[in-house]
């Protein structure tokens, strides 16, 4: 299995500096606290719309076929996209401008959410000597309190999927208890 880690410096070195990305998730949250506090299977990234173009082409340049996500409802807007390999190495939510200084972000169970755009930081952050944009823990705090309420949802509705979701309920658990440090700080 790849380092996501080296994964997503591959990605960065081959981007121009005039496109910006976000790291969100695990890395971005262990890059805020300073140190690896878990295994991550994948980079969770965010990129705005108008560089769509340009982000596909470098996740190509580095080795990826990519996948696109729309909704069902709206075929022809993407709201994400990854790459196809098993891990889905590398991933971006596609974020766009909004009213107020804000932008919509959107995952296929949290349709249309708006944030402000302070949220986003960027917020620079180095891990094993590779330094990136994340977003601010502020944004990944609301993200990980949506994701727990999806959670609990599911717990009552599909219990069978929700315990075959293990991996994934353990990283929330564990990303929910660093945010809780990181917001005592």
């Amino acid at each position: 299995m790849k380092d996501p880690l080296l994964e997503l410096n591959k990605l960065l070195t081959a981007l121009p500096k005039s496109c910006l990305v976000y790291v969100m998730g695990g890395l971005a949250l262990d890059g805020t606290c300073g140190s690896i506090s878990r295994k991550h299977d994948d980079a969770d990234l965010i990129c705005w719309r108008k560089d769509v173009g340009i982000v596909q082409e470098a996740v190509r340049n580095i080795g990826y076929e990519i996948e696109v996500n729309t909704f069902p409802d709206e075929p022809n807007l993407p709201y994400r996209f990854e790459t196809t390999d098993e891990d889905h190495m590398v991933s971006f939510n596609i974020i766009d401008e909004a009213p107020n200084d804000s932008f919509v972000m959107s995952f296929y169970h949290f349709p249309k959410q708006v944030f402000q755009k302070k949220l986003l930081g960027p917020i620079s952050v180095s891990l094993d000597g590779i330094g990136f944009s994340a977003v601010s823990h502020e944004l990944l705090d609301k993200l990980n309190k949506n994701a727990g309420k999806y959670l609990n949802d599911l717990k009552e509705r599909d219990p069978d999927l929700y315990n075959r979701l293990g991996y994934k309920i353990d990283n929330y658990n564990h990303d929910r208890k660093l945010l809780d440090q990181l917001a005592k700080k």
